[in-house]
């Protein structure tokens, strides 16, 4: 299987086509160099901070800001983050 494939499993039923893009591109990033819970943990933060705008402690702020770095600018390229709005909006 593909890792395209294996991330693609990965895919929560609610999830619309914009937030699993953007998902998919932190997990796709990581896949092969983080434990498989710890990055689904990991990616699901990475959205609730970028998109939903949670707040969690300074330390994991700084690994999922580390982490996240270039993914939402590689979404904003693909029109899939726009004009800071979130999917609350």
């Amino acid at each position: 299987m593909s890792v395209d494939e294996e991330v693609d499993k990965e895919r929560k039923q609610y999830e619309c086509d914009r937030i699993w893009l953007i998902r998919r591109t932190f997990l796709r990033k990581y896949w092969n160099e983080i434990p498989r819970d710890k990055l689904l943990c990991l990616s699901q933060l990475f959205i609730n901070i970028n998109m939903i705008g949670c707040v969690y402690s300074d330390p994991v702020m700084e690994k999922v800001r580390t982490l996240g770095a270039g993914v939402m600018e590689e979404n904003e390229f693909r029109g899939l983050v726009y004009g800071g709005q979130n999917e609350t909006d």
